[in-house]
């Protein structure tokens, strides 16, 4: 019943859509449901600046879930230099109260394929920070998308201005390029920075900032590197810091990382680190493209919870042998599935979990996450039963207790090992 209502109210809201597009006119009236319900809806619907006057138009219909809607749909705000950021800008003087529903706000360079030319200028993403100074009182996540044009960010003012913004926590950067000085400039413009998620980052060779400003160390305690050009250069910079001992959490994609990167990251900060994800395999929808062969964590003395990503149970064996913190509570593997003979592999990992079970009194739990690439089937009933056997086995030797959480929606298998 509760999934029909749902279903129910999103076609309404796609007919009210329709309806704004079409007559230019206020959007038909939406059914009366539940807050929590509306909450489902919004959270299937993807926003672009183009969508936000009409996704209000059709928030307003209804006084009984208006706050709700205002929350989901300006959650996360998208602009564009130029006319998008006028726009919401505008629709901001109208409507004061959706400032203070804004979380997160995303700056993305202008598309290829619309009116505004590539590359913009330093000033236009000044002034478009700048129509937002002191708007959002609840921004909590800053993010820059789709900048591969450095000259855009090596304004001066820009982080002076950035400055104003201190409810900011988290810094995202999508698609962009950076030298590292201006990296460093940007992070540490926000005051009350603590998490730093870069995905896809472009190295550049030439330094744009001829006068870095006089900032503050970065206060971070968490970091997430995807596809990052340059680890050579950026991992030290941050294992430098004064501050390095307030970083607790690493997510890193080191798959085709230079041996030794990581391991001289983990000897600045790994006597402070708690959590740890490697991600040490690459894949995508064509199947296994590279795999890191070997870390060593020795140096990660204070890990409590350890995040191996890999297809080669060698990788997983050699990390395995050189984990020496007392505190591991907490370990995991995802692995990418292929075939039956895949999975077979792992057996192998046996005999090495058995013993570090022995040699780790603090871990509590091991939890395998098997998924598969997106677009293919999942799991049919005889690979279902192979995967059980091989847990099977090690729930014997080892005296794990294996909890299984199958999940379709999110193509993964999991089985989780805990101890009494």
């Amino acid at each position: 019943m509760t999934t029909d209502l749902v279903v129910d109210a999103f076609e309404a809201l796609v007919q009210s859509f329709a309806e704004l597009q079409i007559t230019e006119q206020a959007p038909v009236t939406l059914p009366r449901l539940p807050p929590e319900l509306w909450e489902i809806v919004f959270e299937f619907i993807a926003v672009s600046d183009e969508d936000q006057v009409d996704l209000h138009a059709c928030s307003a219909v209804s006084r009984s879930w208006n706050d709700f809607a205002r929350r989901h749909i300006f959650r996360l705000v998208l602009v564009r230099f130029g006319q998008s950021a006028r726009t919401l800008r505008d629709l901001i003087d109208t409507k004061p109260q959706i400032a203070s529903a804004v979380e997160e706000l995303a700056i993305c360079a202008p598309d290829p394929e619309g009116e505004t030319p590539l590359p913009v200028s330093g000033p236009e993403v000044h002034n478009t920070v700048k129509l937002f100074l002191n708007t959002f009182p609840r921004l909590k996540t800053m993010m820059m998308m789709g900048m591969y044009d450095q000259g855009q960010f090596a304004c001066p003012e820009l982080f002076r201005d950035l400055g104003t913004f201190t409810t900011v926590e988290r810094f995202e950067i999508l698609g962009c390029k950076f030298s590292v000085s201006l990296l460093h400039a940007y992070i540490c413009s926000f005051p009350n920075i603590h998490s730093l998620s870069v995905n896809t980052l472009a190295a550049c060779e030439e330094d744009l900032l001829k006068h870095p400003p006089s900032l503050p160390v970065p206060k971070l305690k968490r970091i997430r590197l995807r596809t990052v050009e340059a680890p050579e250069e950026l991992l030290p910079w941050i294992a430098s810091w004064d501050t390095k001992h307030l970083l607790q959490s690493a997510n890193l994609d080191a798959y085709d990382w230079e041996e030794g990167i990581v391991e001289d990251f983990l000897k600045g900060v790994g006597d402070t680190l708690v959590d740890l994800d490697l991600k040490l395999v690459n894949t995508g929808v064509s199947g296994l493209r590279s795999d890191c062969t070997y870390v060593h964590l020795s140096y990660a003395t204070s890990i409590q919870s350890l995040t191996l990503r890999t297809a080669l149970c060698s990788s997983i064996t050699g990390a395995l042998n050189t984990i020496s913190s007392s505190h591991l509570k907490s370990l995991r593997f995802t692995f990418p599935a292929y075939s039956v003979e895949h999975y077979k592999r792992y057996e192998v990992l046996f005999d090495e979990l058995v013993e570090l079970k022995e040699r780790i009194k603090s871990l509590k739990e091991i939890r395998f996450i098997i998924k598969r690439p997106r677009g293919t089937t999942f799991l049919d009933e005889p690979e279902e039963q192979i995967i059980r056997r091989l847990f099977e086995k090690l729930e014997k030797k080892s005296g794990y207790t294996i909890k299984t959480v199958h999940t379709l929606e999110v193509e993964r298998w999991w089985l989780s090992m805990q101890t009494l």
